[in-house]
């Protein structure tokens, strides 16, 4: 359940990370929020169980977490609990050492769930086994059928390593010539 969740949420957290680029008044400390227990993520929306699946997602910003990430993230979980079965737990770090604390977390196998590969590197993700084949198992047709219309094939094609599709664009940077993409983690279960 968790891929299905990852997909959907990657289309939607696009829309998001237009808003995380604001200031939090220049501090660059770490915005890992929590809003509960990792424990209690279990299983579906689609049960119809009532219980709430528990993904974290993480990107950086210039300036690390804004002030109010924590009333943005509790919006976002009152909107996807409902429609998803989903709780988000928003993992913002400054650009300087998001690199550094992705690396240790999945070295570390922290859970993540959703990736910004911008800051992070792309190709050690892919070598460290840190990223998962969205295609395997139909898992991108099936939960995430639009997400190339959204974003572009040529920005879906720009995220494969190898023949393997390991992340998907959500836009092109006309002025870096650089693709900035959301990935789903291997899951270390």
């Amino acid at each position: 359940m968790k891929k299905k969740v990852a997909a959907i949420f990657m289309a939607s957290i696009m829309a998001f990370s237009l808003a995380a680029c604001g200031s939090n008044g220049g501090s660059s400390d770490s915005g890992k929020t929590d809003s509960g227990d990792k424990s209690t993520a279990a299983s579906t929306a689609d049960t119809g169980s009532g219980e709430v699946e528990k993904i974290i997602v993480s990107f950086p910003t210039w300036t690390g977490a804004p002030a109010d990430t924590e009333k943005v993230q509790e919006a976002i979980n009152d909107i996807t609990r409902d429609k998803i079965g989903v709780e988000v737990e928003l993992s913002i770090t400054d650009f300087g050492s998001f690199n550094q604390n992705t690396t240790l977390a999945l070295s570390a196998n922290e859970e993540i769930d959703v990736l910004a590969c911008v800051g992070f590197s792309y190709t050690t993700g892919v070598q460290q086994g840190y990223l998962s084949d969205l295609e395997e198992n139909d898992l991108l047709a099936t939960y995430g059928p639009d997400i190339a219309d959204a974003v572009g094939q040529q920005n879906i094609d720009a995220c494969r390593v190898g023949g393997v599709l390991y992340g998907t664009g959500t836009w092109m940077c006309s002025n870096c010539n650089r693709v900035s993409g959301w990935n789903r983690l291997r899951s270390k279960q």
